[in-house]
């Protein structure tokens, strides 16, 4: 499982620095500290080097959980204020992020906004590669005895 997480999340990299020429940018706020315990949908958690953000749905094909995740070393921005940024919610989060990923993961550049005292802390993240639940061909022949 880490083995595949870290596969994923090195193409995370390598698409991230392949498709540089991105579309458009989806910053998102991710403020758990605010939303009830019951209503959050987020799982955050670490598997070196990288932190990830889960939202905990079904939301892309065979029933696979939309992941970003960036690298622990990386800093990000550090903003006092985020008003003048174009938030996006958590809907259209997902579905940009849907279309993100059936069009090879072209179209948009994520960022996460996390907070951090007084201020916003912006990570640029990427989406893990969802695991392609191709179904496998198991079978045996049997001969008839003799």
């Amino acid at each position: 499982m880490k083995k595949i997480f870290l596969l994923a999340a090195s193409l995370i990299i390598y698409s991230l620095s392949v498709h540089a020429q991105k579309i458009d940018s989806v910053y998102y706020l991710l403020d758990t500290a605010k939303t009830p315990i019951r209503d959050r949908m987020w799982e955050i958690g670490i598997e070196v080097p990288f932190k990830y953000y889960t939202v905990l749905c079904p939301c892309l094909k065979y029933n696979n959980q939309l992941t970003f995740a960036h690298k622990i070393g990386e800093t990000g921005k550090m903003y006092k204020n985020i008003n003048l940024m174009r938030l996006t919610t958590l809907p259209d989060l997902i579905s940009k992020a849907k279309k993100h990923v059936d069009n090879g993961f072209n179209g948009y550049t994520f960022f996460l906004i996390e907070h951090s005292g007084k201020s916003y802390v912006v990570y640029k993240v990427g989406i893990v590669p969802p695991k392609d639940n191709k179904p496998s061909i198991d079978y045996e022949n049997i001969k008839k005895p003799r």
